[in-house]
């Protein structure tokens, strides 16, 4: 009872935690203020996508203008928007589609966004298509987030998906020895060190792998943002997928981080409005949802979050992964690594062909 009652009034050494065990950016402010922005995307023409990318930027900006004012807590320091919020998606997109789809990091679209950022001293997180000047004929899906200087300062290509569904942006996986040689390891799995946390950003089903929040948590992760479409539905008759928000919780609480959840409204022309939108959220590092959207409708979703309180005892997973290293060796993944470098779909359906060709079971 003695050691009990010494442990609960926290002498030396449990009174004080140390400083973090990872690289961090100095706080500019002990608390901050996010918001899971549930965006409406406007449909586009693929043969003439221009407009409709416009379209929807603007309206991602006028979305962060008026969320400044609602909900009020402001000032707000990151906003956070769904996967395909540029674009919407269409199935039967070929490869030549999407590269004319797809944004440039430097083009127009994302000095837009930088120049609402910069105006309101924000930061934006969003995912959407982008080509790489570096690898032609590819299109990839990215988050990014446009800093409060204007400017992109954090990139990450959507590392994994399930082959042939959906869209068939190249990820690292598919190109992953390439990627390794160009950029290192440490590019795979990038954490944004800001002024206001260390955010990860992850694209849809990426998070249907809970390594993903993993190895962000290692890299010291603070903030854990998911950006997905059709997130509001329940997928448990889906192997391998259930219930992507029930998911999002759980990488929470195994990580102690918290969560922006940012999930679509109405995102696809060929859709019914608002079907699998909805359930945007902010999540704390115990799984609790302390905001969450109450319809499917286009909406923001905000929450305080206490980052200096929370770093003050916040540190890296405490995993014994000795344990678990040797099973990890000797597991075949289902998908070989450099799919698409050796052959680059043209279309959805060719894409699933190739892909189950390629599957080792």
């Amino acid at each position: 009872m003695t050691y009990f009652k010494d442990y609960i009034e926290c002498p030396e050494p449990y009174a004080r935690r140390p400083l973090p065990n990872y690289e961090v950016k100095p706080l500019k402010q002990d608390h901050i203020a996010v918001c899971a922005m549930q965006m409406d995307t406007r449909p586009i023409d693929a043969g003439n996508p221009e407009p409709g990318v416009r379209a929807n930027v603007e309206h991602l900006c006028e979305m962060v203008e008026g969320a400044m004012m609602w909900p009020t807590i402001a000032p707000k320091q990151l906003f956070c928007f769904p996967e395909f919020c540029l674009t919407g998606l269409d199935y039967v997109w070929t490869r030549k589609q999407w590269l004319r789809i797809s944004i440039d990091l430097e083009g127009e679209e994302l000095k837009r966004i930088g120049r609402t950022a910069k105006a309101l001293g924000c930061h934006i997180a969003l995912a959407c298509h982008i080509r790489e000047k570096d690898w032609p004929d590819h299109y990839f899906s990215a988050s990014v987030i446009v800093g409060p200087q204007g400017t992109v300062i954090h990139k990450h290509w959507k590392a994994i998906r399930d082959p042939g569904r959906l869209e068939y942006a190249t990820t690292v996986h598919d190109v992953l020895d390439e990627f390794v040689e160009r950029y290192g390891w440490d590019a795979v799995w990038p954490v944004a060190r800001t002024e206001i946390g260390n955010i990860a950003t992850y694209v849809c089903s990426e998070g249907f792998q809970p390594e993903t929040a993993r190895v962000f948590a290692f890299k010291g992760a603070e903030i854990l943002v998911r950006l997905i479409a059709a997130g509001g539905y329940n997928y448990s008759e889906t192997p391998g997928i259930g219930d992507s928000r029930i998911t999002m919780r759980a990488q929470c609480i195994e990580n102690h981080c918290y969560g922006i959840y940012a999930n679509s409204g109405s995102w696809a022309p060929q859709w019914i409005s608002n079907a699998m939108g909805g359930s945007s959220m902010i999540i704390d590092p115990n799984g609790n949802v302390l905001k969450e959207a109450t319809s499917a409708h286009e909406t923001v979703v905000g929450e305080v979050i206490p980052i200096a309180a929370f770093r003050s005892r916040h540190s890296i997973p405490n995993l014994r992964k000795e344990l678990y290293a040797p099973a990890y060796a000797q597991y075949e993944g289902k998908y070989p690594p450099n799919m698409f470098s050796e052959y680059l779909p043209e279309d959805a359906v060719d894409a699933i062909k190739y892909v189950r060709r390629k599957a080792r079971w």
